[in-house]
This record gives C-alpha cells, structure tokens and sequence, in this order.
C-alpha cells in the first residue's frame, strides 16, 4: 500500500512539471482549446508558427491573429479558419483579447473566418479590428446566458468586417466603439444586441453599421445622441447615430459622392449600392468605382453629371426624373421605367439605354421636348422602346437629338412662353453648340443671355389675321444666326446686345434701333417694297451701336427703287470698303454717319448730300439720327428761323458744314465756330457766342453784314463783308479773299489781316492799334505777333520785337536749338542739363549762343564739369576729383563709399571692410566688430550676444533652433533627443516637447 501511494505520488509530481494548461491549435489548422499539455507544445513562435501568438498580459489572455493564419502548413491560402473554443474553466476570470497583426507574408489569407465559440458567461472579450484583413467574418457562439454587463467588446477601425452569431435562442450583447469616428463598414447578423459607445456629439446622422432582422437597436451611451434606422433595403437596415433632435421618421437611403470618397462616411455605398441611390450633386464631376445602383436622385437642384467615356452607370430600379434640371454627360442604362413628370426643365439624358419612358402627366398641347440624348441601343431595341413609349425623335444638327411626343409637329422651332422662358425645355442649352439648327419665332422679347447662343433662323411670329408686332426686344451677349434674320412681321427691333445674321430681312417699314454696346453684323440685306426716306430716318438706327458689314455686302431690293434710301445711320466707324461699293445693281455710299443705298449709275447732285433741318429754332433738335453732321458734304436748312440758339451741349457749338441762309437778318446764339455760311441773299448776322474767339468762314458771292460782342476770326471768300464789333480791346483776325472789308470798332481793337486785303474803312472811335497804339493804313501786309515775343511796336511798316522774355537778340527771337546729348531743355528753348556722362559748355560769340554736351574726361564719371568728377560709377570711388577701383572685400559701393562687405566682414569706416572679432559670426553690426546680429549655419546668438553652437540643428535663428534631426524635438531653442526623455521611454521615435508619438516596432 505504501509503495502505491509513494509511485502515484512520484507519478504526479513529474507531470505537473512537464504539463500546462494552455492555448493549443488542437489540429494545427486554427481550432484554439484551452488544453493541458505538455509545456512548450503550443509556442507556436519560429518552426511551430501557424499566423498566431497567444500570450498573458495583465490578467488578460491575448490571442495575436497574423494576415497568414492559420495552419502550420504558411502556404495553404485556403486556411483561413480561427475558431477559439472556451470551454474549460479553471476559476480563472482573465479577459479575452484578440487582435490582429500585419505582417507581411506571400501567403497572406484574402480574409478571415474567425469563429468565437465562448461557454462562460461572464468572461469579457475585447476585439481590436484594427489590422484584420477586409471582409472577415467574426461568428459569435456557444453561451447558452448572456449578461448585458458582459458584452463583446469591438472596437472598429478601418477595415469592413461582419459580425454574426448562430445562436437562435440567446441574445449576444456587444459594444461597438469606432475609434477614428467614423465606421470602416460594419455587417451585423443574427440575435445580437448592439450599444454604440464613445461617440461625438452631433446634429446630423452619420452611417455606423448595416443588419439584418434580428439585430436589436440598443442605442447609444450618450443621451444625446440616438441611434436610428434610416433607410431599410434588400432585408438590410441602415443604422446611423444622430443628434437628438433628428426625427426618428428620418430616411435616406441615398449615397452622395465628392472628393474622391462617399460623403457621411457611409462605406455601405460601396458594399449595397446596387440597393441604394445615387445622389447627384449639382456639378458631379467624378463617380465612384461603384456603378450599379438602384436608382438617381439629385439634391434638388439643377444638377450636371460626367460620366466616364469608357464607363457607363445601371439603375435597376424605377427612375423619376427630379423637379429640376439633370444633365449627364457619358452613358446610363435604365433597366426600369424612366417617369417623366415635369416638361419645363430640361432632361438631357446623354447616351442612354432604356426600356420604356412614361409621360402621362406632361401637357403636350404647347409642343413640350420630354428630354434630350441620344439612344445608344441597337437602332432596332431604339425604335422598339420610342414606340412603345409613343415618343418620336427629332435631329436638329447637333449629336443631341430632340425627343417629342409622337404626334408633335415641332421639329427643331423653339416658341416662347414669354420673355424669359421658351415652351421648350432644350432652346437655351442646345442653342450653346454651334451645330445645332435651331429656329427660334419671336413673339416676346429675347435674352440670350452671358453666353454666344447660335441659331439656323430668328423670325417674327406670325399671325393669322395679317397683324405685326408692335416691339421686340433683342440682348444678350451675343445672337449667332446662320441663315435669316427676318423682321418683316415686326414694326421695331431694339438691339441691346450682339446679332449676327447671315440675311437680313427688312420691310420698308421695319426700324432696327441699336443702344450702345449693341453691334449688328450682316453681309446680305432683303427689303421689300420701295423704301422712301432719302434725308430721313434711316431703317436702321445703331446709335452708339456698331453696324458690321463690308464691300461685299449683298442688297435685294424691290425692282421699282430707283431713288436712294438711308439703310443706316451710327456713330460709331464702319468699314471703308463699303464707301462705293456695288453689287452690280445697288451702290452703298458712306456720307456722314449714314449708309445710304443708291441704285447703280444714280448721278444727281444730292447723291452724297445730307441735309439737316433745324427743329424748333435750337441748333441740337434734330429729327434725325444723321444729324447733325460735318464736312462739305453736309448742309443746314434753317427755314424760316430769324433766331437760333446753339445747344448748351459742346459738340454742336462747332457747327461744321453748310449753313443756308434765307432770311436777310438772322442771329445766332452761343455760337463758337461756323465752318460755311452760304447765302442767296444779302444777311445781317449777329454772332453771340460764349467763347473769346468765334470763328466763321462765308462762302457768297454777296456782301455779308457781321455783328459781334466777341474777337473775331473770319475767313473765307465774298463780294464784301463788314464787321461791328462792340468788345474792348478786342481782336478781328481776317483771312481770306473779299473785295471789300468795313471794319466798324468802337473801342480799341487789334487786326490781323491776310492775303493781301485791303481795309476799306475805319471807324476809329475808341482807337485802332496793333499793340502800343501803332496806327495803320491802307497795309498790304501781314502782321502777327512771333509766339515767342512778349512786347513788340510797328517801326516803318515792319514789326519789332521789344521783349521775348529771354535772350533777345536784334529785335527777334531765336528758335529752338538741338543739343546732342542734352537731358533738359529750358523753357527759352536751351540746354540746362546733359545726359550722364556729359557736361555743358556754352559758347556766346557774335550774339550767338553755342552749346554742346562734352564727354567727361574719366570714363567711370557719371557727373562731372570741365575740370573735376563729382559722382563716380558703382564699384569705384571718388577720389582728388577722379574715379579710382577698389580691390577690397567690399561688395558694393555707392557714390565712391563701400555700404556691404563679405559675410564676416563689417564696414569699419566709410571706406574699407574689416572681419568680425566673434568667432562663428556671419554678420556683424556696422562699425561695431564685437557684436553679432547673425551667427553662422550650426550656431545661436546667446544671450551674451555670443555665437554659441547648437546640438543637432537643422537651420538657426538669433534664438537658437527652429528644427531638429529625426529622434529629436525643439526646447526653447535646444535640440533633445527623444529616447533621453525620461517621461517617453527608450523605445520613443518621434516626439514633440509635448508627447511622443511614434514608438518602435512592437511598442504603441
């Protein structure tokens, strides 16, 4: 008996030293047992690895799962099972802790199988997902009780995984906590309860999981968030946290994409949109990798999307068109019914596939486009769906075709519904591309807006009973008309933008009115009926406006216009070439500012002739736009006016053309300047004018009468004239050929007469003088004061000059000399300053006055006189009146000092550079060696104004440091390393002065 007890004693002894209890791959493919077995069996490090390590660390059994789990053979990919089993209690109550390496490996696992299969039911498991490969599968089973206090513990990073159990009677609690703040795509499945912890607050909803049926919403550990159901598709649930004031009817079970990622971190996008919705932002620029989706929306906006050349997007579902616009530049196939419900926003559908459209709400009675696109089916499935569908297409140019209701007479017109809006949806945005022909009917007034907008034709609306339209309206930054531009059903058109037409159509009773910034551009013009306004308002006003067109300019007319007609009239420059051209049966001629059309072989003398009427009496109320106009070409009819009173406005107190008189007394107010007065009679005129001079030329071969307050300058040819003037002082300057001249003068006057006149008569009351009081005769000569003279006198018909300011010289005053080299003339016409380089000399001999500008002497003076330098080139300095190098370590100079020396080097006077007397120094103070403003690359300035070196810098300040070397932070100026801190640990890598925040391998 003694000896069975002392062998099982013996027996025992020896095998609690080679047995543990442990974790063990009980069939070295991943099926973990808390086993006793001998020791060393399961380490499973070096020749044992199967991709996991199991270790106890705090009270905590931690299971390390690699990329290559789990079998001891590496190279089975296929492997992938990790099913842990804890079945066995030996009164222990560690937690249990899995987490996942990365490790990189050629046999890592496309993902993971893990299976938890835990009989205790109050053992806390920690699941860190941080590293575990996308798309594992964690199945909870095996607790027959669960607690609530016990939950799986999940944390969430940044891959997507599920979570699943396949227990039907017990309900699994876990806590899922996303560390980053958002969820990396998580899949619940089966009788699990789920609470979200550590979440931000917020007010809007945010995607965290996605589950099925049985998952039980268990909320959140923050009062005032909650957890809601946002959108529930293909037995799925879409849970989001939310703020607590979002309504718990809130839905959306829409995905919106930008910046190359889902917006609201909903990472379900890329896992259930076949299910989902694309939300369409209003400029969708980029798209997803995902393709397929259930249907589109948009934001509510007019909304554009581009699509791929080499890709294309399925809706599977029903598509509703949105309340707004929606463009989609690429391909989209429609597996379900497209309903359209609006027909006054535009669909432009691309290039697209479909299988039936429904319309039935649209209004087809004002000819509606239902959409844009083109059909991108075989041309027989095209024609199958559009007639299913009761639907035609219209091509109209352009790649984009029209699609109408089956009945539609439209074709490619465009109708308004009224000055802003058209009936059809497309007329704005095809309109855009130069290859559609589209054809709009004028009804209401036009804008096309900031953008060119082309057109095939433009036409006035018309009407069944013969009536035209009163007035339209046409603007826009610029109108484009291939063909015609017909206006014939419209009385007037107001152009307050850009039209180009390529016919212009016109009545004879069509007015075209331009405003200014408007331009009008054609080079073929169609009118019908004879056309009657010669010297009256043109057919086309442009105003401030610009008319385009050029020698080559095209003109059908009636057969009966044998008389001229005014086409245009402007303000601004049109083409030269147009002056005389023909096409073989009409010439344009340009007269004034008008284009005036007369048939080929008119002669008549008033081919080119304008004539202006005065209205009212006032010189300025014309009835005409030509008016007034200028030059020879142009004549003044004054009626019957015994008065007229210049317009205050400055450009017409310079009436420049023909003025006709017929009345033998006439005056003329706030007169300046007549450039003709013609006369069948013989006038009396009185001029009264604002001005000091009023200028007038008479061209009659009767005798005029002038009377005039104000200096008088007359020129031109008549039998006689005779001049009253009643101003002091004053002067008349004659010009001209006259037979006789009668100068009536009240006060003293001085007269300047030329082309060898002779003065009749004087009335001298007041004294007649040509400055100081030198009388005259009957002088045939000419007598003008020289510009330059300031005081001259009349001594023996000849006049001197006493005074010309400066340098007078025999009574005359010298021109202006030229100076070579010289930099500033005087106000007397000589040379005060040269160039640089150069000096003035000045020469009088004989009353003349000689200058030149000499060279100086030293070729590196900039200023100098005859004798001496004063200012010497950069790099030389002036000394003893010359300019002299300097070879020192000076590297600038500026009027013969040096201002920078080297680096290490200071300006000790004015003249030379010295080093710096601190080590280390890269420049100091000026005339100061021993003080450093900035120390050399690896040194500080110290508070002892010393250059003192910096430990392990990168770049330096007066302060000291401003960066380290990796392993190092920045302390007050001192670089230190992060290992030595005794607060980061040896194994810190990367730290700032506040906490480290990179560790070596191993260590977080």
């Amino acid at each position: 008996m003694l000896i069975i007890i002392i062998i099982t004693i013996f027996i025992c002894c020896c095998f609690s030293e080679t047995t543990e209890m442990t974790w063990c791959d009980s069939n070295d493919r991943g099926l973990i047992q808390y086993v006793s077995v001998s020791k060393g069996l399961c380490d499973y490090t070096d020749k044992n690895w199967c991709g996991v390590l199991f270790s106890y660390f705090n009270d905590s059994d931690c299971f390390e799962i690699y990329n290559s789990c789990c079998s001891k053979d590496e190279t089975r990919v296929d492997l992938n099972e990790f099913h842990l089993i804890d079945n066995i209690y030996d009164g222990r109550n560690s937690k249990r802790i899995i987490r996942f390496n990365f490790k990189g490996s050629p046999y890592a696992r496309a993902f993971h199988n893990i299976t938890i299969e835990e009989y205790h039911p109050r053992i806390n498991f920690v699941i860190n997902t941080y590293y575990i490969l996308p798309k594992s599968i964690i199945t909870l089973t095996g607790r027959e009780i669960t607690y609530e206090e016990y939950p799986y513990f999940i944390i969430a990073e940044s891959r997507p995984f599920t979570i699943k159990t396949s227990l039907e009677n017990t309900l699994e609690y876990i806590n899922l906590n996303y560390t980053w703040g958002f969820s990396p795509g998580v899949f619940i499945e089966g009788r699990i309860a789920v609470k979200l912890t550590n979440e931000t607050i917020r007010n809007d909803c945010q995607y965290r999981y996605t589950s099925d049926q049985y998952v039980i919403n268990r909320g959140v550990d923050n009062n005032n968030l909650q957890v809601l159901d946002i959108c529930y598709v293909h037995n799925r649930h879409r849970m989001a946290i939310c703020g607590k004031n979002v309504p718990i009817t809130y839905q959306d079970c829409s995905c919106s994409y930008s910046n190359f990622e889902y917006e609201n971190s909903a990472i379900d996008c890329s896992f259930l949109s076949k299910y989902l919705s694309f939300k369409i932002k209003p400029n969708q620029e980029f798209i997803p990798y995902e393709r397929e989706w259930s249907t589109l929306i948009t934001t509510g906006v007019d909304s554009k999307i581009t699509i791929p050349k080499d890709s294309s997007m399925i809706f599977f579902n029903d598509a509703y068109l949105p309340n707004a616009s929606l463009s989609i530049d690429g391909t989209c196939i429609f597996k379900g019914i497209i309903h359209i419900e609006r027909s006054d926003v535009l669909y432009n559908l691309g290039h697209f596939q479909a299988t039936l459209f429904e319309y039935g709400s649209i209004e087809i009675s004002k000819d509606p486009v239902l959409f844009i696109g083109k059909c991108n089916s075989n041309l027989t499935e095209c024609n199958k769906v559009l007639s299913n569908s009761n639907i035609k297409e219209v091509n109209c140019g352009g790649v984009l075709n029209r699609y109408l209701y089956s009945g539609s007479t439209l074709g490619c017109k465009c109708t308004q519904k009224d000055s802003t809006y058209f009936e059809q949806s497309d007329c704005s945005y095809l309109t855009e591309g130069r290859q559609n022909r589209m054809k709009l009917v004028l009804e209401y007034n036009y804008n096309s807006g900031l953008t060119k907008k082309y057109w095939s034709s433009i036409s006035g609306k018309k009407y069944d009973n013969g009536e035209l339209i009163e007035s339209i309206i046409l603007e826009g930054s610029s109108i484009i008309v291939e063909n015609e531009c017909d206006f014939r059903n419209i009385k007037v058109i107001e152009l307050k933008g850009s039209l180009r037409c390529g016919i212009l159509y016109l009545s004879n009773t069509t007015k075209i009115i331009g405003y200014a910034g408007s331009s009008l551009r054609t080079y073929s013009i169609q009118i019908d009926n004879i056309v009657s306004n010669m010297n009256k308002e043109a057919l086309i006003i442009m105003g401030d406006g610009e008319f385009i067109s050029d020698g080559s300019m095209n003109k059908v007319l009636s057969t009966d216009q044998t008389e001229c007609f005014e086409l245009v009239s402007f303000n601004n420059e049109v083409s030269k070439s147009l002056d005389e051209s023909t096409d073989g049966k009409y010439v344009s001629l340009v007269v004034g500012k008008m284009i005036r059309i007369c048939p080929e072989g008119y002669n008549k003398d008033d081919r080119r002739k304008i004539i202006c009427s005065v209205e009212n009496g006032v010189f300025g109320n014309f009835k005409y736009h030509q008016c007034p106009c200028k030059g020879n070409e142009c004549y003044y009819d004054l009626g019957e006016w015994k008065e007229i009173t210049i317009s205050s406005e400055k450009e017409y107190d310079m009436i420049d053309g023909n003025v006709i008189i017929t009345n033998s007394n006439i005056i003329f107010n706030n007169v300046r300047s007549i450039s003709s007065i013609q006369s069948n009679v013989i006038p009396t005129i009185q001029l009264n004018g604002n001005n000091d001079i009023i200028s007038i030329k008479i061209n009659t071969n009767k005798t005029m009468n002038i009377i005039s307050n104000q200096n008088i300058y007359l020129s031109g040819s008549a039998e006689g004239v005779s001049i009253k003037t009643t101003k002091n002082n004053g002067n008349i300057n004659i010009v001209g050929v006259y037979d006789q001249i009668g100068v009536n003068i009240s006060y003293t006057t001085t007269i300047t007469i030329e082309n060898g006149n002779s003065i009749a008569s004087i009335n001298n009351q007041g004294g007649f003088d040509i400055s100081n009081n030198s009388l005259i005769g009957n002088n045939k000569v000419r007598y003008s004061i020289d510009g330059r003279c300031r005081i001259g006198r009349m001594i023996n018909e000849r006049f001197i000059c006493d005074s010309c300011g400066k340098d007078e010289i025999k009574g005359s005053c010298l021109e202006n000399i030229n100076v070579d080299n010289c930099l500033t003339y005087g106000i007397t016409g000589r040379c005060i300053e040269c160039q640089e380089k150069y000096y003035l000399s000045n020469n009088i001999k004989e009353n003349e006055i000689n200058q030149k500008c000499i060279y100086c002497l030293d070729g590196h003076c900039k200023r100098c006189s005859k004798e001496e330098c004063y200012e010497c080139e950069e790099g030389y300095k002036l000394e003893e009146g010359m300019c002299k190098y300097h070879d020192t370590n000076c590297k600038f100079y500026s009027n013969g000092y040096c201002k920078l020396c080297e680096n290490g080097e200071y300006v000790n006077n004015i003249q030379y550079c010295s080093k710096c007397e601190i080590n280390n120094c890269e420049v100091c103070k000026t005339h100061d060696p021993k003080q450093c403003e900035i120390c050399s690359n690896g040194y500080y300035l110290n508070k002892s104004l010393l250059c003192e070196k910096i430990n392990i810098n990168n770049e330096t300040v007066n302060s000291g440091a401003i960066s380290c070397y990796e392993g190092y932070y920045n302390d007050n100026g001192i670089c230190k390393e992060c290992k030595k801190n005794n607060e980061y640990g040896k194994e810190c890598l990367e730290c700032t002065n506040e906490k480290c925040y990179s560790c070596e391998n191993e260590y977080k």
